[in-house]
């Protein structure tokens, strides 16, 4: 007989009805806070739930400064992450392979009037010194930079609005592992047009998706993407993204975000926003919803997507505030979450959810009446059911049933309801679905010799956990001979109150835990005489389980 180990299996939740947010009702301001400008922040999570953040800060020489907070703890102190003293501006941050931390940004060289590209990053232990990698060329590296790795797991640089041919294209840069290869355009050159603006997307560890903006002379924007297949170190060809809502010649900003074999975009326009949907297995584009809510503008939008698969988009408009809308693909639903975060002048507000689904959001704040802008930072709480936690059958135990197999497990919350999975392996039922109890009582005894396999997943009109399988083992035999053999009997049943437990000898230390229906434990103790009597002054259904060594034995008592 094989015991099996505990297996978990991330489900993608289909049943949850809504996002519920409690956002900090205080922001917190995370630059330095010395009446300087600080803006054009960027922030992203690594492998281990921990923030990270950069941002261009300081007056006529700009700098670029990081700071990161741990899972469980506090914002560190800024640092500058620039080699010298010079106008360094908007950075851009990755989290690489092995947790590594990159960083590029923009950096204006004074003796000839160009803008270069600085490179740095942090490798679990220290900062490397900043290399510029896109030297000269009469060039802009723009606002918008983004950073992708090849098999190799080296860096590879993107940037836009760089003029070095005379028209503004997107360049690649890459790393070959002991320098920067000289910049290749991967936008279009010979179309004439202007290209900017890249952002990335990693796609199942597989491939890359860089989408980027270009304008004609008639300042029509369309927006175009390529793929980079990162184990053939190969680039697809060009392919150009529908006219949206026919205003594409307005298009003010974008971002995209990838989950499911779907890459979802968002962009605005002077007083609409457009999330889109472009299936990469079909290769076609799907229109998901569209804001238009009255707004004098609706500019910056960010969209992030959390571990259920719902899409989150942010942007502020011209009540300088943040609007929080969020998009659930299963059902085609797209509302209002938060009309407004409870924030003040927000400019260009970054937004990410954590391993908890947890809404961290940095923005700048634009103070207008004393001249001063600084990145704050707020944390919206996502709210969710507990993971039930099992209470038996447990991992690795033998089962043996006598009347019938109850499961059980813990609350997982308030107004929390169930839904409830059980067969053999490979043979997963819905057996219940919106549950109200915390243990249930299967209609047949288990068979012997055999492998199970169960999960609870807790719901509520928010959210829903993922539900972890469980597995567990029958002996060969069960039912009441199993308990009878093994020395034990429980009588009267049905009791008026007072019933016993009998232990025959040789007498086994034991654990005896009474529960109500409701999984509530009213009794627990250590059994170990031959004989035990209890007392249970309240009418219903109760159950005894007896741990004996590694094996337990469920028997439901009813009091009359």
């Amino acid at each position: 007989m094989k015991k099996l180990n505990l297996l978990f299996i991330a489900v993608l939740i289909t049943q949850i009805l809504s996002a519920q947010i409690e956002w900090d009702d205080n922001f917190e301001v995370i630059s330095e806070d010395d009446g300087l400008e600080s803006i054009y922040q960027k922030i992203v999570i690594d492998e281990d739930n921990n923030l990270h953040v950069v941002w261009q800060d300081g007056g006529g020489n700009n700098l670029v400064k990081y700071i990161t907070k741990p899972q469980s703890g506090e914002w560190t102190v800024p640092i500058t992450l620039n080699n010298e003293e010079r106008n360094c501006h908007t950075p851009h941050i990755t989290i690489g392979p092995n947790n590594n931390i990159h960083v590029i940004h923009g950096r204006w060289a004074y003796e000839n009037a160009q803008d270069e590209l600085e490179y740095t990053f942090f490798n679990g232990t220290s900062w490397s010194t900043p290399t510029v990698i896109a030297p000269g060329g009469n060039q802009s590296t723009g606002a918008i930079k983004t950073m992708i790795f090849n098999s190799n797991n080296n860096p590879i640089a993107i940037w836009g609005s760089d003029n070095r041919t005379g028209i503004n294209e997107v360049y690649k840069m890459k790393f070959d592992g002991e320098e920067w290869e000289e910049p290749q355009i991967i936008s279009e050159p010979a179309d004439n047009n202007e290209a900017k603006s890249p952002i990335s997307v990693k796609i199942d560890n597989q491939k890359y998706a860089i989408f980027f903006l270009e304008r004609n002379n008639s300042n029509v924007r369309k927006m175009k993407f390529k793929f980079y297949d990162i184990q053939q170190n190969t680039w697809s060809e060009i392919s150009q993204a529908p006219d949206f809502a026919g205003e594409i010649d307005n298009v003010a900003q974008y971002d995209i975000q990838y989950f499911n074999n779907k890459i979802y975009v968002v962009v605005s326009y002077i007083n609409n926003v457009e999330l889109w949907e472009y299936d990469i297995n079909e290769t076609d584009w799907k229109n998901l919803a569209n804001i238009t809510p009255g707004y004098t503008c609706c500019v910056i939008p960010r969209l992030t997507v959390d571990n259920y698969g719902l899409l989150h988009v942010f942007f502020n408009d011209n009540e300088a505030t943040i609007k929080h809308y969020m998009y659930q693909p299963y059902n085609d639903q797209f509302s209002a979450v938060d009309e407004k975060i409870p924030v003040n002048n927000p400019w260009y507000p970054e937004a990410i959810c954590d391993a908890q689904n947890n809404v961290n959001i940095v923005y700048y704040d634009n103070d207008y009446a004393n001249e001063n802008e600084e990145v704050h930072y707020v944390f919206g709480e996502y709210l969710k059911p507990y993971e039930p936690e099992i209470i038996h059958p447990t991992e690795n135990q033998e089962y043996v049933a006598t009347t019938g197999t109850i499961l059980e497990w813990q609350n997982a919350g308030d107004d929390v309801v169930y839904d409830l999975y059980f067969g053999k392996i490979n043979e997963l039922e819905l057996i219940e679905t919106d549950y109200n109890l915390t243990n249930y009582e299967l209609t047949e005894n288990l068979q012997d010799d055999q492998n199970y396999q169960w999960r609870v997943v807790a719901k509520h009109e928010y959210a829903a956990t993922s539900g972890i399988l469980h597995n567990f083992f029958t002996g060969e035999q069960t039912s009441v001979n199993k308990i009878n053999n093994s020395g034990i009997q429980i009588y009267p049943n049905p009791s008026n109150g007072t019933f016993s437990i009998n232990q025959q000898a040789p007498a086994r230390p034991c654990c005896v835990i009474i529960t109500d229906i409701t999984g509530k434990t009213i009794h627990k103790s250590e059994f170990a005489s031959p004989n035990s009597q209890f007392v249970i002054n309240k009418k219903g259904i109760y159950f005894i389980k007896i741990e004996i060594g590694n094996k337990i034995f469920i028997e439901k008592i009813i009091i009359q």
